[in-house]
């Protein structure tokens, strides 16, 4: 009987820890369900990150994107273009629709009449181009435009409103700009040079004018020498270096007011290592040359008008051009950085953003939705 009771009590034991385990451990199994549903919830609740208005206007096309025929003319092969075209890919990335450059000969009208018309006929409906002439640029506009084609003028003074949008470069206020900046980094005191791109075009003689307006502002500043046609990165590089060596001690500042003679600027200050900091200077178009000399403390500053976000800005107003947005505003601002010494470590970021600010503040003045 004993040994029959010892038997029943060991088997009771058993019972109880079989039941004890099955309880804690259903409770152990439901414990980590419990906490996901929770998890689960909390995260329904959460709302959603809204869109930007840059990001919603992409990705509510009423097309397909392979539909959407759009292109960057660019009349010829230069720093500044492909800056553009480096904006224009970047849009075709981050929008799934094609962007592509096609880049001219010849620094002529004609020239550039021919190929848009060529563009034209391989069934392009968007184009965004510069006019290299612009009082004969209109009527080729005009006659575009009558055969269905959205025209984008990128860094156009061209005082019509013929083309479907201005992107306006501030080419007058740009230069008193970087003039402004480069007397204040002098010390409202001494010679100061003007460096520029191509004599012929209409933008540099507005530079020059802009310049000289700076400078009559301050009577203990001269414009000391005006050094045209730095139209190459090699040639502007050239002509400074051999004014700068040949006037060391005369010079106190040089502004650049285009991307070749900035460039120019950025090797020779480069060169010319720690005297470099006796000459103030100021270009513009933050390329990877000017970068690059700012970061080594080399040069001084660059004013950076977005050339990327001019052709980013382009995409968005050309593709939504064919999809049935309509103008509302013609002047498209451009957001500019100056950037310096003091902040080019975040030049690259300060970049990226001004061209969705660009972008987004394109489509919320410029750009009317289709009615619904």
């Amino acid at each position: 009987m004993r040994k029959s009771f010892k038997l029943a009590g060991t088997i009771l034991l058993i019972i109880s820890m079989v039941a004890a385990f099955s309880i804690y451990g259903c409770a152990a199994e439901e414990e980590p369900a419990e906490e996901a549903a929770i998890a689960e919830e909390a995260a329904a609740e959460e709302p959603a990150e809204e869109k930007t208005l840059l990001e919603e206007a992409l990705s509510s096309g009423s097309m397909d994107p392979e539909e959407i025929k759009i292109v960057h003319y660019a009349p010829i092969v230069h720093e500044w273009w492909s800056l553009l075209k480096d904006g224009c890919d970047m849009f075709a990335e981050e929008s799934g629709i094609d962007f592509p450059t096609v880049f001219g000969s010849e620094w002529t009208q004609d020239n550039a009449n021919q190929n848009l018309q060529a563009l034209v006929v391989d069934g392009y409906k968007g184009i965004a181009t510069f006019a290299v002439d612009a009082t004969s640029a209109p009527q080729t506009y005009k006659e575009l435009q009558a055969e269905g084609v959205y025209i984008v003028e990128i860094a156009g003074e061209i005082g019509s409103d013929v083309p479907s949008f201005v992107i306006n470069q501030r080419i007058k206020g740009d230069a008193m700009r970087q003039t402004e900046k480069v007397v204040e980094l002098m010390g409202e005191e001494g010679n100061i040079v003007h460096a520029m791109e191509l004599m012929e075009d209409p933008h540099t003689q507005t530079r020059i004018e802009a310049v000289k307006e700076v400078v009559d502002k301050y009577p203990n500043v001269t414009l000391f020498q005006e050094l045209g046609d730095c139209t190459t990165n090699e040639i502007a590089t050239e002509k400074i270096g051999n004014l700068v060596m040949g006037n060391l001690e005369k010079i106190d500042g040089i502004v650049a007011t285009g991307t070749a003679p900035t460039i120019g600027v950025a090797n020779v200050m480069t060169e010319l290592g720690e005297k470099s900091k006796d000459i103030k200077t100021c270009g513009i178009v933050l390329g990877k040359e000017a970068e690059k000399a700012i970061a080594d403390g080399y040069m001084d500053a660059c004013l950076d008008f977005s050339t990327m976000g001019m052709g980013y800005t382009s995409g968005v107003l050309l593709s939504h051009l064919i999809q049935g947005w309509t103008p509302n505003k013609f002047l498209v601002e451009v957001t500019e950085v100056m950037v310096t010494q003091d902040n080019i470590d975040e030049a690259k970021d300060l970049m990226e953003k001004a061209v969705h600010e660009m972008a987004e503040q394109a489509v919320k003045d410029n750009l009317t939705p289709p009615a619904e």
